[in-house]
């Protein structure tokens, strides 16, 4: 039983480590200034809404070949900006979810709060904006493609995980200015 604890002890201090190490990684140049920071977080906007155009596309025009192939295409350009983008923004917005607690400092929690409460204050307006249009613009006669309903499920999905991220970027403030004098 000792030696459990220790293997497993051994393999979390190991994980920390190298949790650690990331979060002392630099943040690209071109995301110091919180104009880059905020031009990454509207390129990470944007392919939300390529998700959000997919499932306008498919409740205009599903059942249709032109639904699929416009779909296909926008959620495919969608995953493969997003992926790159997504991974830049948790690395330059230092919340991410896999960072252990033990391993944050007290401003760092903050944020990760902070950017928390208001991801899930927008995740519920999201939700019930997403749950009025539908509403409102179905009238009595009309037909709902399942397709239609997952690409908006994906989307709303897709958006309520990235919330948190967009949002601590967004808020970011600059860091102090290095004082050369001393």
């Amino acid at each position: 039983m000792t030696v459990m604890r220790e293997s497993t002890m051994s393999k979390r201090s190991k994980k920390d480590e190298r949790l650690r190490k990331l979060m002392e990684q630099d943040v690209p140049a071109r995301y110091d200034s919180r104009t880059g920071r905020r031009r990454l977080v509207a390129l990470g906007v944007g392919c939300l809404g390529l998700f959000w155009a997919a499932a306008v596309v498919c409740w205009l025009l599903a059942p249709s070949n032109t639904a699929m192939i416009s779909t296909f295409v926008l959620c495919g350009i969608g995953l493969a900006l997003g992926a790159w983008v997504f991974g830049t923004l948790i690395l330059v917005s230092g919340v991410s979810g896999r960072i252990p607690e033990h391993l944050l400092d007290e401003r760092q929690l903050q944020q990760r709060y902070r950017a928390h409460a208001d991801a899930h204050r927008a995740s519920l307006l999201l939700v019930f904006a997403t749950c009025f249009v539908v509403l409102a613009l179905m009238g009595d006669d009309d037909h709902v493609s399942a397709a239609a309903v997952v690409v908006t499920f994906f989307s709303l999905l897709a958006s309520i995980a990235a919330l948190p991220y967009l949002i601590a970027t967004w808020k970011m403030a600059d860091p102090p200015a290095v004082d050369e004098e001393g």
